[in-house]
């Protein structure tokens, strides 16, 4: 079987914010990569493979910061809902967010690719 690294997408735009997450992940034993973009427009640009992200993995998680200049995450998220590219089994998904949602701001809605949305302190 093949030992593939996951892929995380960080959306934050405070640079703090971004060091201590990335700081956290390295401390954890999942092999990773993590790609970071500061804004709601840049973020839908790296999900859509546009522009200067033609070449951008395809993220296993989405870390979204809901206070994003731009577009703020709320509206990031309605932009890749609708987008046919990341709707999946929502029955699988709504058991994998009663199953995991505890601890975290919340996990909400692509069945296919599971976004972990957080607000600014």
């Amino acid at each position: 079987m093949e030992n593939r690294q996951a892929e995380i997408l960080l959306i934050e735009d405070s640079l703090p914010d971004v060091r201590l997450t990335e700081r956290a992940l390295k401390n954890g034993t999942l092999t990773k990569q993590v790609s970071v973009v500061r804004d709601g427009e840049q973020a839908l640009a790296f999900l859509r493979r546009q522009g200067e992200y033609a070449n951008a993995p395809r993220p296993d998680i989405i870390l979204l910061d809901l206070g994003l200049p731009k577009k703020n995450g709320a509206e990031v998220l309605a932009e890749i809902k609708k987008d046919p590219a990341f709707v999946g089994n929502q029955q699988k998904w709504d058991t994998f967010v009663k199953e995991r949602s505890g601890g975290c701001g919340s996990i909400v809605g692509l069945p296919a690719l599971p976004v972990v949305a957080f607000a600014p302190l």
